[in-house]
């Protein structure tokens, strides 16, 4: 375990973007996540992505990570929901995709022999359940069509 404490003028070295900069000099990133379990994780990315690059486009396979999208919209500006079935459209436009934040990767439980009362069992890292497959087969898709991506 580290003993290094933090120290605030590193915050002095991270990028941020020039003052007078416009909507192409600083890039555009794609976001996709969230579930109906995780809204938090891609909160948090859209808010710390959106102080940095100029417009990032916020898409999630959940409907209701939209909803709540839309209520804090009013305190970023430089966000644009997308819904799911045109995130390929906003991909193309992108410097970069982050896929991932609050997606939804369950795997299935599978009976522990050592304890049958216990109704949780333990994950079987190679059964996906179906949450966890779509999530699958949304990550290798965009993966797949967009190689050129960072």
């Amino acid at each position: 375990m580290s003993t290094e404490e933090f120290d605030e003028k590193e915050l002095n070295k991270l990028f941020r973007p020039a003052a007078n900069s416009s909507k192409e000099d600083n890039g555009k990133v794609t976001i996709i996540g969230g579930s109906s379990l995780f809204h938090g994780a891609p909160i948090l990315a859209l808010k710390t992505a959106s102080q940095v690059v100029d417009m990032v486009f916020f898409s999630s396979p959940e409907p209701s990570v939209g909803k709540v999208a839309e209520k804090i919209k009013s305190q970023l500006g430089s966000f644009i929901w997308v819904p799911f079935a045109e995130v390929g459209e906003y991909i193309q436009k992108s410097d970069a995709v982050l896929i991932g934040p609050g997606l939804m990767r369950h795997h299935k439980k599978i009976p522990n022999p050592k304890f049958p009362a216990c109704p949780a069992g333990r994950q079987n890292p190679n059964k996906l359940d179906k949450v966890g497959q779509e999530t699958k087969k949304i990550t290798e898709t965009l993966l797949r069509e967009f190689p050129q991506k960072q």
